[in-house]
């Protein structure tokens, strides 16, 4: 005799297979979904350091004087170049803020997020006009759970562009010393 359906506990059978099945996979898609946006997050991270360090580069290489001040949160950096631009880097819980003064009273403003966990140094050599600026992960995670970039060094000449212009060395600031 040939059965012609099917009975009620191999459906359930087959339901439950089916159930396991897909909680499996859904358990699955959201661990590949949550690192693939730790992934980003770090790419994120990296990027804005490389552009951190183009921009930190350039702005000193435009820079006539520097000012290194210590405050509350840190070092902060204050870049003037001959153009009457004043230029300031401070970082704030794992973000450096870059704020352009423009000589028309204008304001201009970036922000580079590196982490919480980024910790800031920022030295000036005393017998070169040179700026070095470091920013390290270091070794603990930020909320996220996530770490800042491992480390980015900045080495930049202060007033490069403006000494090959000019043809001459500008003056290195009066306040020099190292954080």
């Amino acid at each position: 005799m040939t059965r012609r359906g099917m009975s009620l506990v191999e459906l359930m059978v087959v339901m439950t297979a089916c159930s396991v099945v897909l909680t499996l996979s859904a358990t699955l898609l959201h661990r590949l979904m949550h690192v693939q946006s730790q992934s980003q997050q770090l790419q994120d991270r990296e990027r804005n350091a490389v552009r951190l360090a183009r921009q930190l580069r350039s702005d000193a290489a435009s820079a006539t004087t520097v000012e290194v001040v210590e405050g509350a949160d840190g070092p902060s950096i204050a870049l003037q170049s001959d153009r009457l631009e004043n230029v300031e880097y401070r970082m704030a819980d794992g973000v450096v803020h870059r704020s352009l003064a423009l000589p028309n009273g204008g304001l201009a403003s970036d922000t580079y997020r590196l982490g919480e966990a980024a910790v800031w140094r920022v030295s000036k050599s005393l017998a070169t006009p040179r700026l070095e600026v470091i920013v390290d992960g270091g070794p603990k995670a930020d909320s996220s759970g996530l770490a800042a970039p491992a480390c980015l060094r900045v080495e930049a000449r202060i007033g490069s562009r403006t000494t090959a212009e000019s043809g001459a060395r500008s003056a290195p600031p009066k306040n020099e010393g190292s954080l």
